[in-house]
């Protein structure tokens, strides 16, 4: 079944607001939309959700996630960023049907403290950490 779009201006109707507060809205981050061109398209489900008219969890559910924060003491600068860069290619491998990664990295050179924030579902994070382990006793 094809999912229905709404224009800012029939989705100002379904919400009775003036078309610039849908913008406004939009522009905010308040209301999801697609920018295709110069102008939005809004999913009617979207729109349902905003006018309350449906729940949030009736529609889809959001996908379980984990937050690790994984520290990695006493690694020099150029071993610091062979461990990220080896990450980063193992993150850019992946293949695309699976649910996206977030991976931030930070070092701390003057404790010489690695830290890699991963935020991804469950079975991905935890094969992320066993592949963390594994580069950071090589690169130690």
């Amino acid at each position: 079944m094809a999912e229905e779009f709404y224009t800012v201006a029939q989705a100002a109707e379904r919400l009775q607001l003036h078309a610039k507060t849908v913008l406004r809205f939009i522009r905010e981050g308040r209301l999801p939309a697609t920018r295709i061109g110069k102008s939005y398209r809004l999913k009617a489900g979207d729109v349902a959700v905003f006018a309350g008219s449906e729940s949030a969890e009736s529609l889809t559910p959001e996908p379980i996630r984990a937050t690790c924060i994984v520290e990695v003491p006493a690694l020099s600068s150029s071993r610091a960023e062979r461990l990220i860069t080896l990450l980063q290619a193992t993150l850019l491998g992946r293949r695309g049907g699976s649910e996206p990664i977030q991976c931030q990295t930070a070092h701390d050179v003057s404790r010489s403290l690695l830290k890699i924030v991963l935020i991804a579902a469950p079975a991905d994070a935890a094969a992320l950490l066993s592949l963390i382990q594994t580069l950071a006793d090589d690169c130690q």
